[in-house]
């Protein structure tokens, strides 16, 4: 069995000031967690059972996920930042499109986190669990960017997901 495919998802966080001006831009490639890929393995070719809702959020720690990595364990290193605004504890809903010439991409209508204090952001993550804080549900993705942003109560950090499976 050839070990040399990764599969993953890409990041491309924006930071944007208060005027919708771009600040600073970066494209990160995950980690996808085995727990992950064995669900994908599972669902997609043996007929198991599906999440049809994902969520994404933020994290403040300088934390490198790992492949072992469950929503228990990265919880307890990531740090995930709660100081973006929503509608109460939720994380928000990651709203994927139908697939094109095999990807998916938030690109056309990218997650967006206005802050309500200073942040330092240096990750991010998707997941099936719904409340930030907690360490339920399925570790999808985990990202730790190249560097962090520094965000303010007037700015935002814009996340579009990018996934593709490409035939070889």
């Amino acid at each position: 069995m050839n070990n040399d495919y990764k599969v993953g998802f890409v990041y491309t966080p924006t930071q944007i000031d208060e005027d919708g001006q771009i600040i600073s831009q970066q494209e990160m490639h995950n980690l996808m967690p085995g727990d992950m890929i064995t669900y994908m393995l599972n669902a997609a070719l043996r007929g198991g059972s599906q999440y049809s809702t994902y969520y994404l959020s933020l994290f403040e720690n300088n934390y490198t996920p790992l492949a072992t990595d469950t929503m228990t364990t990265f919880m307890a290193a990531c740090g995930e930042n709660t100081s973006y605004t929503t509608t109460g504890t939720n994380r928000l809903t990651l709203t994927l499109p139908a697939p094109v010439a095999g990807s998916i991409t938030t690109s056309a209508s990218p997650n967006e986190f206005a802050f309500t204090g200073a942040a330092t952001i240096r990750g991010a993550f998707i997941t099936t669990g719904l409340t930030r804080g907690t360490d339920t549900g399925l570790l999808v993705s985990a990202a730790l960017f190249a560097s962090p942003f520094t965000m303010a109560n007037l700015g935002a950090l814009r996340v579009p997901i990018g996934f593709a499976l490409v035939s070889a």
